[in-house]
């Protein structure tokens, strides 16, 4: 039997009781005098803003489960408590999320789930992270775990040749050689390549890449150390050229796996 693909059509869910409770929202502001009818306007208007978001969010969340075969779909995990309360507290955070980018997060965040078959033990901390977290902060924190792997390789790679470029040496002091001296000539030229390379990552890790203020960026940063998704390892890299102030934690790689990242 042909599996049906789900539809999450705002017009299907039950929302008369919060129709009601805006009704008598509304009319209660109307009594307040003079600002009274202003707020209710207000208080209507972003009632509509909120119903719009949550309208463009299943639209094309509908657009993703048209895109999927039957055979990727599990309607026994959809159906479920787990992902319902997910499904749940995801709509409340997209009508009240300002930000598209962000409301996008919540979408690969189910998209996530979905596709995993499974609903994360933390789902509702990485929520709540990702709604408290700046856009920025999200983007910052991707690209400091960018660059922290990238720059390992490379001292991994620097590390390989220093002891390539010794044993040469060794070998010369030995049995001096012109091919000997030409490899430590070429070794040498590669570990000062790798070393700028990696100094150049870390150079990019400032205000300007973020196209934000330094006082923003102090800002954020402690944020994400405070949340622990990013620890400041500063003083750690002493004696390196390449050392970089922060790292991202476990708990940061595991946050950023839940958003798709």
């Amino acid at each position: 039997m042909e599996q049906e693909t789900p539809d999450f059509n705002l017009n299907k869910l039950n929302i008369s009781k919060k129709t009601a409770i805006n009704s008598l929202v509304t009319a209660s502001l109307s009594f307040i005098p003079s600002v009274g009818p202003y707020l209710a306007e207000g208080f209507n208007y972003y009632g509509k803003v909120k119903q719009e978001r949550l309208n463009l969010f299943l639209e094309r969340l509908n657009e993703y489960f048209n895109g999927l075969s039957n055979e990727e779909i599990e309607p026994e995990f959809l159906k479920s408590e787990d992902f319902a309360r997910l499904f749940e507290a995801v709509l409340k955070k997209v009508s009240d999320t300002k930000s598209e980018n962000k409301r996008e997060t919540f979408r690969k965040i189910l998209i996530n789930s979905i596709g995993a078959k499974k609903v994360s033990d933390f789902s509702e901390t990485f929520l709540y992270l990702t709604s408290q977290l700046h856009e920025k902060q999200i983007e910052i924190l991707t690209v400091y775990r960018e660059t922290n792997n990238k720059v390992s390789e490379l001292e991994s790679r620097i590390n390989n040749l220093n002891q390539e470029h010794k044993l040469n040496q060794d070998a010369w002091s030995k049995t001096p050689a012109d091919y000997l001296m030409r490899k430590m000539s070429e070794l040498d030229h590669e570990i000062y390549s790798k070393r700028m390379e990696a100094k150049l990552l870390v150079e990019k890790l400032n205000p300007e890449s973020f196209g934000i203020t330094k006082t923003e960026f102090l800002f954020y940063q402690q944020d994400l150390v405070s949340k622990c998704l990013l620890k400041d390892i500063s003083g750690f890299g002493i004696g390196s050229d390449n050392s970089i102030d922060f790292t991202v934690t476990l708990f940061g790689e595991k946050y950023l796996e839940f958003i798709l990242l």
